[in-house]
């Protein structure tokens, strides 16, 4: 049981011999979710340790970096550890019930099973559900999140004697309701990014081994949208290495990427479709899931080689000059406040 930014997801793996047991199961799950004390005794006595890496180690900044990309919406925040404390079962089932017994679902099943067979299975289990809601609601106020203004340069501190910290540079761009032709043009414009950053970093100035840059855009809100460069590495070099890859985004917008740059980002992934396309997980996560409430989805995937095939040149610098600009950019260091002892 699983929950994203709009859905809670419910999933299972079996083999076709079990199929009719595994729904059984995951009926018995919708319709007794099981509330037990023990089970909230469980994760209360693992909130001190939690808390204790958020104050001690960069998953704390990590998170507070995920709340403010998000303004600080109370749904993206850690909230205080006496708040946690004191949610009880009588909380969880007031939120949990209303989508357990009446609001829309999906049903997706994929793999190697017989049509008839598992028609009868799903019947006989899920199909035994009252019936429900036939659409989710809008929820049009509830995603309109905004980003946070930039550009910007935050330090982000945590109580640690370890030399250690991150670099991260973030560029706004937009949710994925833009399309998902951009989308994988994001994609690739991160990867020419990502390779620039390893030689710049890593080979030319040494001072990162495994920085990485990525395309993040959220589904559910159509705001929440960014390129994320990442680099971990020292407090001394953390501010430069900041401003390096801010840089390196510049250059980007100025001078566009190469040929040569787009051939060795596409490569890989036109490379690696072949075998997407064979697997169950991207045809249930990243094309059945949804596919009722957007049936567009399944376009999606009939289009998927080709359009990677069509990506020019020209797609990737334009979008570098829409969205690499300094002007759009947030930095933020994540930094020990503690010195770490002369010997150490």
């Amino acid at each position: 049981f699983t929950i994203s930014e709009d859905t809670f997801a419910l999933s299972g793996a079996t083999t076709p011999a079990d199929l009719l047991l595994q729904l059984q199961l995951m009926t018995a799950q919708i319709t007794s979710p099981g509330y037990r004390e023990e089970s909230i005794r469980q994760f209360r006595s693992g909130l001190p340790d939690f808390y204790s890496q958020l104050r001690h180690t960069q998953q704390g900044p990590f998170t507070l970096l995920r709340g403010a990309l998000r303004s600080n919406d109370p749904r993206f925040i850690v909230p205080p550890q006496e708040t946690l404390t004191s949610y009880t079962f009588d909380d969880t089932s007031a939120w949990l019930t209303p989508a357990l017994t009446s609001d829309y679902m999906e049903l997706s099943l994929v793999g190697d099973f017989e049509m008839d067979k598992a028609t009868a299975a799903i019947a006989a289990t899920l199909g035994t559900l009252p019936s429900r809601k036939t659409e989710k609601p809008a929820l049009t106020a509830e995603r309109d999140i905004p980003y946070p203004r930039t550009p910007s340069e935050t330090i982000y501190p945590f109580d640690s004697r370890l030399n250690k910290s991150s670099s991260i540079v973030l560029w706004q761009t937009t949710g994925l309701t833009s399309g998902i032709q951009e989308s994988r043009r994001l994609e690739i414009l991160a990867e020419i990014l990502n390779d620039r950053m390893r030689e710049k970093l890593r080979e030319e100035l040494g001072a990162a081994y495994s920085p990485s840059a990525s395309s993040i855009q959220s589904e559910a809100l159509p705001n929440i949208g960014f390129i994320q460069a990442y680099s971990p590495g020292t407090p001394d070099l953390t501010p430069t290495v900041s401003r390096v890859i801010r840089q390196i985004g510049i250059d980007l917008v100025s001078k566009g990427a190469t040929q040569d740059e787009l051939d060795r980002a596409l490569t890989p992934y036109i490379t690696s479709l072949d075998e997407a396309l064979r697997s169950n997980s991207y045809w249930l996560a990243t094309v059945l899931a949804k596919c009722q409430e957007q049936p567009k989805r399944l376009q999606w995937a009939r289009d998927l080689k080709d359009d990677y095939m069509s990506i020019t040149l020209e797609d990737i610098n334009r979008l570098a000059e829409k969205y690499l600009l300094p002007q759009h950019s947030i930095i933020a260091n994540l930094m020990p406040e503690t010195e770490p002892p002369a010997d150490e």
